[in-house]
This record gives structure tokens, C-alpha cells and sequence, in this order.
């Protein structure tokens, strides 16, 4: 093999230095997708302890009517007309 096949063959596999740019849309799609099926793929974490006991004083509050619930402030909605 002499020097310049050498040299022919390192860039054998590797795009044109414009390939992303004028592909990037495609580029990003895929990547887009692959990110979403490890989303998908990736194992959802057990509740923790102090999570788990939260949500049984939530539900023992829902059970006693006399107690009121509290409601978390992204819940809560102002009224259209009065604001403030």
C-alpha cells in the first residue's frame, strides 16, 4: 500500500464537512427520538419513604371530613374577572 491510499482509507466513513449542516434537521429528529425511547426504556424510581408516608397522611385527611385538605398553590386558580 503506498502513502496515499493510506490516507485514502483513514477517511473512509466519515461525512463531508457540510453533511451536518445541510442534514441537521434529520440530525435532530433522530437524536430526538432516540432521547425518547431511553425515556421510555429508563425504570421508573420506587417512592421513597418520606414520600410514601406523605401520601398516607394525604389519604387519612381525605378520609376524615372534618379535617380540611390543604391545596398545593399550582392547584389553585384566581378568578378571570378579579385579579389580586
Amino acid at each position: 500500500m503506498t502513502k496515499t491510499q493510506q490516507i485514502n482509507k483513514t477517511k473512509h466513513g466519515k461525512h463531508k464537512s457540510d453533511y451536518y449542516a445541510k442534514n441537521k434537521q434529520k440530525y435532530l429528529i433522530a437524536n430526538q427520538k432516540y432521547r425518547a425511547k431511553l425515556k421510555v426504556l429508563k425504570q421508573s424510581k420506587l417512592p421513597s419513604l418520606f414520600l410514601k408516608k406523605r401520601q398516607q397522611n394525604f389519604i387519612n385527611c381525605l378520609d376524615k371530613h372534618h379535617i380540611t385538605v390543604p391545596i398545593p398553590c399550582s392547584l389553585k386558580t384566581k378568578h378571570p374577572i378579579i385579579q389580586g
